[in-house]
Protein backbone atom coordinates (compact mmCIF):
# COMPACT_ATOMS: atom_id res chain seq x y z
CA UNK A 1 0.00 0.00 0.00
CA UNK A 2 2.75 2.28 0.96
CA UNK A 3 4.64 1.32 -2.73
CA UNK A 4 1.37 2.36 -4.47
CA UNK A 5 0.96 5.96 -2.23
CA UNK A 6 4.41 6.30 -3.43
CA UNK A 7 3.58 6.00 -7.10
CA UNK A 8 0.79 8.08 -6.93
CA UNK A 9 2.42 10.87 -5.14
CA UNK A 10 5.29 10.86 -7.33
CA UNK A 11 2.75 10.77 -10.55
CA UNK A 12 0.79 13.95 -9.19
CA UNK A 13 4.30 15.64 -7.86
CA UNK A 14 5.30 14.95 -12.13
CA UNK A 15 1.94 16.47 -12.97
CA UNK A 16 2.26 19.13 -11.15
CA UNK A 17 5.56 19.76 -12.53
CA UNK A 18 4.43 19.54 -16.49
CA UNK A 19 1.66 21.78 -15.68
CA UNK A 20 3.74 23.83 -14.32
CA UNK A 21 6.75 23.71 -17.36
CA UNK A 22 3.95 24.10 -19.75
CA UNK A 23 2.39 27.51 -18.10
CA UNK A 24 5.91 28.94 -17.62
CA UNK A 25 6.83 28.04 -21.56
CA UNK A 26 3.03 29.61 -22.46
CA UNK A 27 3.56 32.57 -20.37
CA UNK A 28 7.19 32.89 -21.78
CA UNK A 29 5.59 32.69 -25.03
CA UNK A 30 2.50 34.90 -24.28
CA UNK A 31 5.51 37.83 -23.56
CA UNK A 32 7.64 37.45 -26.25
CA UNK A 33 5.29 37.20 -29.29
CA UNK A 34 5.18 41.59 -28.70
CA UNK A 35 8.33 41.64 -28.71
CA UNK A 36 8.60 40.15 -32.02
CA UNK A 37 6.42 41.95 -33.38
CA UNK A 38 8.20 45.33 -31.70
CA UNK A 39 11.66 44.27 -33.05
CA UNK A 40 10.23 43.45 -36.71
CA UNK A 41 8.74 47.01 -36.91
CA UNK A 42 11.55 48.60 -35.26
CA UNK A 43 14.09 46.45 -37.61
CA UNK A 44 16.19 45.18 -34.56
CA UNK A 45 18.07 42.18 -36.35
CA UNK A 46 20.15 41.66 -32.64
CA UNK A 47 16.91 40.86 -31.24
CA UNK A 48 16.56 37.99 -33.16
CA UNK A 49 19.97 37.10 -33.09
CA UNK A 50 19.59 36.92 -29.30
CA UNK A 51 16.80 34.68 -29.29
CA UNK A 52 18.42 31.98 -31.41
CA UNK A 53 19.89 29.35 -30.25
CA UNK A 54 23.51 28.61 -31.97
CA UNK A 55 22.32 25.63 -34.18
CA UNK A 56 19.05 27.83 -35.32
CA UNK A 57 17.66 26.51 -38.36
CA UNK A 58 14.73 28.86 -40.77
CA UNK A 59 12.89 26.58 -42.77
CA UNK A 60 10.50 28.85 -45.41
CA UNK A 61 9.76 29.54 -48.76
CA UNK A 62 11.49 25.27 -49.96
CA UNK A 63 14.77 26.59 -48.34
CA UNK A 64 16.65 25.27 -44.74
CA UNK A 65 19.18 28.04 -43.74
CA UNK A 66 21.56 27.99 -40.23
CA UNK A 67 21.52 31.01 -38.12
CA UNK A 68 24.11 33.12 -40.24
CA UNK A 69 22.18 32.93 -43.83
CA UNK A 70 19.10 33.62 -41.66
CA UNK A 71 19.72 36.96 -39.72
CA UNK A 72 22.16 37.83 -43.09
CA UNK A 73 18.76 37.35 -45.13
CA UNK A 74 17.42 39.13 -42.16
CA UNK A 75 19.45 42.15 -42.75
CA UNK A 76 18.63 42.39 -45.96
CA UNK A 77 15.45 42.00 -45.59
CA UNK A 78 15.02 45.36 -43.55
CA UNK A 79 17.49 47.42 -45.87
CA UNK A 80 15.04 46.94 -48.81
CA UNK A 81 12.10 47.94 -47.17
CA UNK A 82 11.05 51.58 -45.83
CA UNK A 83 8.77 50.29 -43.42
CA UNK A 84 7.16 46.96 -41.84
CA UNK A 85 4.45 45.59 -39.30
CA UNK A 86 4.36 42.02 -37.71
CA UNK A 87 0.82 41.30 -36.10
CA UNK A 88 1.42 37.44 -34.60
CA UNK A 89 -1.54 35.47 -32.48
CA UNK A 90 0.15 32.76 -30.39
CA UNK A 91 -2.12 29.40 -31.33
CA UNK A 92 -1.16 26.77 -28.42
CA UNK A 93 1.88 26.07 -26.86
CA UNK A 94 3.68 22.37 -25.51
CA UNK A 95 6.66 21.10 -23.61
CA UNK A 96 8.23 18.15 -23.41
CA UNK A 97 11.15 18.20 -21.00
CA UNK A 98 13.46 20.88 -22.17
CA UNK A 99 11.89 21.37 -25.96
CA UNK A 100 8.86 23.90 -26.13
CA UNK A 101 6.59 24.55 -29.29
CA UNK A 102 4.27 26.76 -30.06
CA UNK A 103 2.54 27.39 -33.11
CA UNK A 104 1.60 31.34 -33.78
CA UNK A 105 0.21 32.71 -37.00
CA UNK A 106 0.47 36.11 -37.94
CA UNK A 107 0.13 39.09 -40.98
CA UNK A 108 3.20 40.41 -42.00
CA UNK A 109 2.97 44.10 -44.10
CA UNK A 110 5.91 45.55 -45.82
CA UNK A 111 6.09 49.11 -47.40
CA UNK A 112 8.49 48.98 -50.19
CA UNK A 113 10.44 51.61 -51.54
CA UNK A 114 10.20 52.58 -55.63
CA UNK A 115 10.84 50.03 -57.44
CA UNK A 116 11.83 49.90 -60.94
CA UNK A 117 8.37 51.23 -62.44
CA UNK A 118 8.63 53.82 -60.07
CA UNK A 119 5.83 53.29 -57.88
CA UNK A 120 6.21 52.42 -54.07
CA UNK A 121 4.07 48.89 -53.31
CA UNK A 122 2.66 47.26 -49.95
CA UNK A 123 2.89 43.52 -49.82
CA UNK A 124 1.16 41.48 -47.41
CA UNK A 125 1.92 38.30 -45.93
CA UNK A 126 -0.15 36.00 -43.94
CA UNK A 127 1.98 32.90 -42.52
CA UNK A 128 1.94 30.35 -39.43
CA UNK A 129 4.88 29.36 -37.87
CA UNK A 130 5.54 25.91 -36.11
CA UNK A 131 8.90 26.88 -33.62
CA UNK A 132 10.51 24.81 -31.74
CA UNK A 133 12.56 26.07 -28.44
CA UNK A 134 15.23 24.74 -26.03
CA UNK A 135 15.59 25.94 -22.63
CA UNK A 136 19.47 26.73 -21.34
CA UNK A 137 20.00 27.27 -17.96
CA UNK A 138 16.87 29.77 -17.29
CA UNK A 139 16.19 31.42 -20.41
CA UNK A 140 14.40 29.71 -23.48
CA UNK A 141 16.57 30.31 -27.13
CA UNK A 142 14.65 29.40 -30.15
CA UNK A 143 16.05 26.54 -32.25
CA UNK A 144 13.76 25.78 -35.58
CA UNK A 145 11.77 28.15 -37.13
CA UNK A 146 9.09 26.68 -39.83
CA UNK A 147 7.60 28.74 -41.90
CA UNK A 148 4.58 28.36 -43.98
CA UNK A 149 2.64 31.29 -46.32
CA UNK A 150 -0.83 31.37 -46.18
CA UNK A 151 -1.46 33.90 -48.96
CA UNK A 152 0.08 37.57 -49.76
CA UNK A 153 -0.94 40.10 -51.60
CA UNK A 154 0.83 43.10 -53.54
CA UNK A 155 -0.78 46.32 -53.61
CA UNK A 156 -4.18 44.35 -52.33
CA UNK A 157 -3.95 42.28 -55.72
CA UNK A 158 -2.96 38.33 -54.96
CA UNK A 159 0.02 37.00 -55.69
CA UNK A 160 0.95 33.37 -56.50
CA UNK A 161 2.71 31.03 -53.83
CA UNK A 162 6.08 30.44 -54.46
CA UNK A 163 8.13 26.74 -53.10
CA UNK A 164 6.42 26.21 -49.13
CA UNK A 165 4.05 28.25 -49.81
Amino acid sequence: MKLVLAMAMGALTLGVAFAKSNSDFNSFMKAMVPKVEKAFTSKDAAFFDSISSADFVDISMGQKLNRKQAMDEMKTSFKATKSMKMTMKLMNTKVSGNTGTAVVSGTATFAMPPGKDGKAHVMAMNFTENQTWVRTGSTWKLKVLEEKMNGGTMDGKPMPKGPGG
